[in-house]
Parts: C-alpha cells; structure tokens; sequence
C-alpha cells in the first residue's frame, strides 16, 4: 500500500496529479482525515462513492430504492449510510445500464479492477460474484511481485 500521509501535503489542500494513478486524489473530506492512515482513508473514500454514485442515479432520474438495501436506499444520518453497499441492486443497476447505455458484465469488470485496486474487499467481491452471475470469468487476483531471495542468502 502507499503511504498517503508521505505522499500529502501538511496543508489541507490535495494534490492532483492527472497522468500519475498513484497521486493522492481530493475528496469530499478534508485531507486530514487521511492523514490517520489507511483505514480512513478506505473509509473517506467509499462514502465519497457512495454519495457521489447515490446522488448521480438522481441526476438519472432514480428514486430512493425501497426494494432492496442498495446504493439508491436513501438514509437519514452518517452511520446509517455507512450500512448501506456501494453497488446497486439488480434493478437500479438495470435502470443505470439502460441509463448510460452501458453493458453490466462489463461495467462490473471495471468496478472489480477499481475495487481491487484501492482495497475495498467487500465491493470487490460483490463484483466478482455479480461478473460470475451473468456468465463471466473473473480475472485473477495479481499479487504484487517480490524479487526471489539469492540461493545464497537463504540458509
């Protein structure tokens, strides 16, 4: 993992780094929240999904989902939207694809690839298993690679 309070500036302004995937990204909280390491960052990060993904299916014209415990349920404090998934349930995510002209398989495939990329265990494997529900392969999980030990280090 990054270290992100190395990777941060001591003021609370974001640094932004377009072509770079590793640079710290600004959010709707403020940096020192991050700050406190990797946990609260995950944490900044999937409530900035959330309301981000939660108030664009409105932009598309969805209501508050009452049918299922989704993205688009709507919540009336901070802990209760933190119980809430990230992803949608079978039919606000039907009304996004149709929304977005967009494809599920697909759309699943990246949101796992993004899911994985920043630690977020339970949306990945939500994805996984929804990829594998419409017929898809999962891709495997890449580890990063260690440089073997010298034969001659080992003893």
């Amino acid at each position: 993992m990054r270290n992100l309070a190395a990777a941060l500036p001591t003021s609370l302004d974001a640094v932004v780094v377009a072509d770079n995937p590793d640079a710290v990204r600004p959010s709707a909280l403020s940096c020192a929240s991050v700050l406190a390491g990797e946990d609260a960052f995950r944490l900044c990060l999937l409530r900035t999904l959330k309301t981000a993904t939660h108030e664009t299916g409105h932009m598309f014209s969805m209501h508050h989902c009452t049918a299922y415990e989704c993205n688009m349920c709507g919540s009336n404090h901070r802990e209760e939207s933190d119980r809430r998934p990230l992803w949608c349930c079978p039919q606000c995510a039907a009304k996004t694809c149709w929304a977005t002209r967009t494809d599920m398989a697909p759309r699943y495939l990246k949101l796992l690839a993004f899911a994985r990329a920043n630690a977020l265990t339970a949306e990945a494997e939500f994805f996984a298993k929804s990829i594998k529900a419409l017929g898809g392969t999962v891709p495997p999980t890449t580890q990063p690679q260690h440089p073997k030990e010298p034969e001659s280090s080992r003893r």
